[in-house]
């Protein structure tokens, strides 16, 4: 019974994180200050990484301010 219930959650598991699509929706929004000068670091990149793996998922370029 226990393995049958294991084998259920994990199933189920799996595909609730399939439901979580990429619908680019989301928004991020911050400051990229420079780590002497505690300015605003002009088109910086950024990239969005998973935190297990530091495998980039997307990323994009800062405007100027």
């Amino acid at each position: 019974m226990k393995r049958i219930f294991l084998a259920a959650l994990t199933v189920l598991m799996a595909f609730g994180s399939q439901g979580q699509a990429q619908d680019g929706k989301g928004k991020i929004s911050g400051v990229v200050l420079d780590a002497a000068s505690q300015q605003p670091v002009e088109f910086a990149t950024v990239a969005l990484a998973m935190p297990a793996s530091e495998k980039p998922i997307d990323g994009a370029i800062c405007d100027d301010k």
